[in-house]
Order: C-alpha cells, then sequence, then structure tokens
C-alpha cells in the first residue's frame, strides 16, 4: 500500500472550524486507517499546527494518538489559553497523554467552580469525565 499525501489527510483530519464541517465531525475512523509510517507524519504535522492554534480538535486528536512528542507544547498553549472551557479541552487532552499528570484534573475543576455559562457548563461536564475523579 502506498503512502497517502499527509497535506490532504491533515484536511480530512482537521477540517475547517465551523459548525458545517464540524458538527458530527469524527475523526477517529480516519486515524485508525493510518499506517505507522503515517501516523508518526500526521502527529509531526499536528505538532507544528498547535505551536500556531489553539484548535481543540488538534489537541484531541494528538491525545487520541497519545502523542507523548506533543506534551511540552500543549502544556504551554494551555498556560496561553484564556478561556475556561477551551483551557479545560487541552488538560483534558494532557491528561489523556499523561494520566499521571493529576494537576490537569485540579485546572479542570478550578476553572469549572468559576464557570457560570450554561453553554460552557454542558461541555464542561463531558471533558470532566475525562478525569475519572470523584
Amino acid at each position: 500500500m502506498s503512502m497517502r499525501n499527509i497535506s490532504e489527510l491533515i484536511k480530512t483530519i482537521i477540517p475547517p472550524a465551523d459548525y458545517e464541517h464540524r458538527n458530527g465531525f469524527n475523526n477517529e475512523p480516519y486515524l485508525d486507517s493510518l499506517s505507522e509510517s503515517e501516523r508518526g507524519l500526521v502527529e509531526d504535522e499536528l505538532i507544528k499546527m498547535i505551536e500556531f492554534s489553539d484548535d481543540s480538535l488538534i489537541a484531541e486528536t494528538l491525545a487520541y494518538l497519545k502523542s507523548t512528542k506533543s506534551l511540552k507544547i500543549l502544556n504551554k498553549k494551555l498556560d496561553s489559553i484564556i478561556h475556561p472551557r477551551e483551557k479545560i479541552k487541552f488538560a483534558a487532552s494532557i491528561f489523556k497523554i499523561n494520566p499521571c499528570d493529576h494537576k490537569m484534573a485540579d485546572i479542570a475543576y478550578d476553572l469549572l467552580l468559576r464557570t457560570s455559562d450554561t453553554y460552557d457548563l454542558i461541555a464542561i461536564f463531558y471533558y470532566l469525565t475525562i478525569f475519572n475523579d470523584s
């Protein structure tokens, strides 16, 4: 089997960040179909992308890939993100990669306590389940 074009794969895995392209979108079947070499190339490309983006789908995709190589940049991004819901998404992604990093659960819990927007709370509760902590 020949290797697929990585930039085309990235466009498929990380579609434009709008309702039309992301509503109901799940990139896991695409990720599961990657060969080992494609997986490594996609991981490297996503790490480059996250450096200049706050797109939580990129962080979640790196978490799905269990990308320990991305932890340094994800932690750096986490520090710069202001919006609580997005910060919790990044903390959850970091925790998925490194379940021993319990401070991510503390960050998420602290942000939950400071959030009053109903729509943010709905999204936050989904991500809180990732920490599997009372």
